[in-house]
């Protein structure tokens, strides 16, 4: 990976040496703004955000070149690769003024780290280099002052970034023991996709709290917007880090482009204080309120280790403090007439993991705590005598963690609920190599390559 880095990097600079050639030593180009000779576009990118603006002494040509993800000693030709650069237009036939723009096919770019677009005006060349990031855009100053960006960004925290969470339940799903983590590399497309996903969420909760900060947004809109924003936020960062570990901290807008990987406690305590903000405010559901007494108990529970931790019993006694009175307070939010993994699923996942972390210390607390959910979710497999045992209580949670209930949280019952022997650098998942590849301060977990 170094010695890729290396050569990438002595790739780039030797066209960006061309590329930063002066207006004066060009017989034939004269270029308006300099920067759009070196670009950098992001994932999901339709088009390049600089226009190349150039006067030609004569009509001109065009052609692209691109470098793929594999360590290749030489571009191959548009020709032959996918058509991800499309120039409008490609060519010139007569002296004058002329504007390109740059638009880009972002199905067919995955495999493409860099093109080179090369124009010729009477056999002169000149050279833009384009390099496709695998990485989140980082965003612009003037976005916050945009209203189409706010309007974009209000959707999706409405809609609550479900490509993101989604995409983490499917890496839990599939990768949550020891065994199965063997098969990974870096190079798993689904690990991409949670980083990438997560972040793109995180990165649209920024702009928003930016927004807010400045009071773009709507003085009544402005609280309710905050406190989702952060609730979101935090949620991301907690699916990160429970994948990862110690993952970089995006908390402005723009993003920093090559940030650097916080410690896990860093990241645990980020995500706790976002929790507690959100948790004390008035404008929520009983569902979001959930969810972030949820998050913030297992992101405890990341930091201290272990369940047998004052850290995580705390949080755990204040969230079953909050979400119980007579009754548990369970949603049905999709109106379907029941309440099942579809709505209140970490609802359940909370009073479980209370009811294993105090087996022990508050037995018949755990004890009716289960008990209650068999009233509330009408479901017996939640019951159990009153006389049983705290290990029997930590078996009766585990079973139902391992049957059911158990989306997003396979990997934290098997990690500190059963006695498997994970090792080291089977606890961490590696981060994805074409994000290392764009970010140079970025370090690999143990034990990947």
């Amino acid at each position: 990976m170094k010695a890729f880095r290396l050569i990438l990097g002595i790739l780039i600079a030797v066209l960006v040496f061309g590329c930063e050639k002066g207006d004066s030593e060009y017989k034939n180009f004269k270029v308006k703004d300099k920067e759009s000779l070196k670009q950098t576009v992001y994932v999901g990118d339709t088009q390049a955000s600089l226009t190349v603006d150039f006067t030609t002494a004569g009509p001109w040509t065009s052609s692209v070149e691109y470098f793929k993800n594999a360590n290749e000693s030489a571009p191959s030709k548009a020709g032959e690769s996918s058509e991800w650069v499309t120039l409008e237009p490609s060519s010139g036939d007569k002296a004058g003024d002329y504007s390109v723009t740059i638009k880009l096919n972002p199905e067919v770019g995955t495999d493409i780290f860099m093109a080179t677009i090369t124009f010729v005006c009477k056999g002169e060349e000149m050279q833009v280099l384009l390099n496709n990031s695998p990485s989140v855009a980082p965003g612009s100053p003037d976005d916050v002052n945009n209203p189409e960006k706010i309007k974009a960004a209000m959707e999706e925290l409405e809609y609550g970034f479900w490509d993101a969470r989604n995409a983490f339940y499917d890496i839990d799903d599939k990768y949550s023991t020891p065994e199965s983590r063997k098969s990974l590399s870096s190079k798993n497309e689904g690990l991409k996709k949670v980083w990438l996903e997560s972040y793109k969420a995180i990165n649209t909760c920024n702009l928003l709290l930016t927004a807010c900060e400045y009071e773009v947004i709507k003085e009544q809109e402005r609280e309710q917007v905050t406190a989702k924003a952060l609730h979101y936020r935090s949620m991301m960062h907690l699916n990160l880090a429970i994948l990862f570990g110690g993952v970089p901290i995006d908390d402005r807008y723009p993003a920093v482009s090559e940030p650097v990987r916080a410690m896990l406690q860093e990241v645990t305590d980020y995500i706790r204080k976002d929790c507690e903000y959100y948790i004390n405010i008035s404008t929520k559901t009983e569902t979001e309120l959930t969810e972030a007494l949820f998050v913030n108990a297992v992101a405890s529970l990341l930091r201290a280790g272990t369940f047998d931790s004052n850290l995580v019993y705390d949080r755990l006694i204040v969230m079953i403090d909050r979400i119980t009175d007579e009754n548990f307070v369970f949603e049905d939010s999709n109106m379907d007439g029941l309440i099942n993994q579809n709505d209140s699923h970490v609802g359940v996942q909370g009073c479980l993991f209370y009811a294993y972390a105090f087996s022990s210390i508050q037995h018949q607390k755990s004890v009716d705590t289960l008990n209650k959910l068999v009233e509330q979710l009408n479901d017996n497999m939640f019951r159990i005598d009153a006389n049983a045992s705290p290990d029997e209580i930590k078996q009766k949670v585990i079973d139902i963690l391992s049957g059911s209930w158990n989306r997003g949280v396979k990997y934290l019952v098997n990690r500190f609920m059963k006695n498997e022997d994970w090792g080291q650098h089977l606890n961490l998942l590696p981060i994805p190599m074409d994000i290392m590849s764009a970010n140079r301060n970025l370090v690999q977990n143990p034990g990947w390559d």
